[in-house]
C-alpha cells in the first residue's frame, strides 16, 4: 500500500527554555535586589552609624528576602513596623530625661530620609506614658515598588525566550 501523506511538526521544537529563562531570572534578581537595597539605603541615610542596619540579602527558593540584621536591625523593625503604647520607666537612673518637641526622620509611606531635629526642651520624669510610633512601612512600599518592576521584566524575558525559541529574534 502506497503511502497517501506523512504529517511533519513544523511549529517550534522548545518553547520554554529553562536554562535561559533561569539565567535571566537571576540576572533580574541581583539588579532588582540592588535596586531594593538602595532604597533602604536611601530610608537609612540620615540615621546615626551606629543605629544604620546592614541589610543582607538571601536567595530563596521563590524569589529573594531582604531583611536588617543586629541590634540597628531591630530598630529598624520598630521605625519599619511601628510600635504600641507602652509605658518607660526609670531603671538605672533616678529619672528619664529627655528632650521633647523635635521632628522625625522619616514618615510613613515616604522613601527618603531627612535631617530631622531634636527637641529643645529637656523633660525629666520617673515614666512616661509613650504613645507609641506610626508604622513607617518602607519594607511594603520597595516590596510594592520592586514587584511592579518584576512582573513587567519577567513578562518582558518571558516574551524575548519565546520569541529566541521561534527563530524571530536571536
Amino acid at each position: 500500500m502506497a503511502r497517501l501523506f506523512s504529517l511533519q511538526r513544523i511549529g517550534p521544537k522548545k518553547l520554554f527554555q529553562p536554562k535561559r529563562t533561569r539565567e535571566a531570572v537571576e540576572n533580574w534578581s541581583d539588579d532588582l535586589s540592588i535596586e531594593a537595597l538602595g532604597m533602604f539605603g536611601k530610608v537609612t541615610a540620615t540615621w546615626a552609624q551606629k543605629n544604620k542596619p546592614h541589610f543582607v540579602v538571601r536567595y530563596i527558593k521563590n524569589g529573594v528576602t531582604i531583611s536588617a540584621s543586629g541590634a540597628a536591625g531591630k530598630i529598624f523593625s520598630y521605625v519599619d513596623e511601628g510600635t504600641r503604647a507602652h509605658l518607660i520607666r526609670a531603671r538605672k537612673k533616678p529619672l528619664l530625661r529627655f528632650r521633647v518637641g523635635g521632628s522625625p526622620k522619616t514618615r510613613p509611606r515616604v522613601i527618603t530620609s531627612t535631617a530631622g531635629k531634636s527637641g529643645k526642651v529637656w523633660v525629666g520624669a520617673l515614666e512616661v506614658h509613650h504613645p507609641g510610633t506610626e508604622p513607617r512601612e518602607f519594607s511594603v512600599i520597595i516590596a510594592e515598588r520592586i514587584g511592579k518592576k518584576a512582573d513587567k521584566v519577567m513578562r518582558r524575558e518571558l516574551k524575548q525566550t519565546v520569541l529566541v525559541a521561534e527563530g524571530r529574534v536571536e
